[in-house]
């Protein structure tokens, strides 16, 4: 999980609910007739000016949920609902879809807002680290990050002074 700083902080043991997310750089495409529905990791690397991966292929049924006028929006693969938070791509008018993305923790979203509770899961934090990414040109250079092991987040402290933190949290799913 990438966890920035501003949402609620976090130690090496914590139990946290949040929203599983499938966030996504290019919009989504119609899926083919017949397409098998499925999560598939790709193997892209590292890009400098994108998120680390994992990356994966998706092909979903899109699920629809019309809540105070706006239309929100999950993702169905087998045994999983992934949220879709993505507002900067228009959905293609299909049932389902295909394209790739990262899988994320939304910590905002919990069992409050969460538009879709098959989209919850909880999940015990095992590992923090504390991530510092030269931004040249105003874009992060992901392959020169560096970072930090931490027991705890402490974002006002972590940023010095910068007003932004992101730390690597890594979560194993509470049975």
């Amino acid at each position: 999980m990438v966890h920035a700083g501003g949402v609620p902080e976090l130690a090496v043991g914590d139990e946290l609910t949040t929203r599983v997310d499938f966030s996504t750089e290019e919009p989504l495409l119609p899926a083919a007739e017949g397409a098998v529905l499925g999560l598939t990791p790709e193997v892209v690397g590292d890009l400098p000016t994108l998120f680390p991966g994992p990356w994966y292929s998706v092909v979903a049924r899109l699920r629809h949920r019309r809540i105070a006028d706006r239309d929100r929006v999950a993702l169905e693969v087998p045994d999983l609902v992934l949220g879709y938070p993505s507002t900067n791509h228009p959905l293609p008018m299909a049932a389902v879809v295909t394209g790739r993305g990262t899988i994320s923790v939304d910590p905002y979203e919990t069992t409050s807002t969460a538009f879709f509770d098959e989209s919850l899961r909880t999940w015990c934090v095992e590992a923090i680290r504390l991530v510092t990414v030269p931004r040249p040109w105003s874009h992060p250079d992901w392959l020169r990050r560096r970072e930090v092991p931490l027991q705890r987040t402490h974002s006002h402290q972590d940023d010095h002074g910068g007003g932004y933190v992101t730390y690597f949290v890594s979560l194993r799913l509470r049975d």
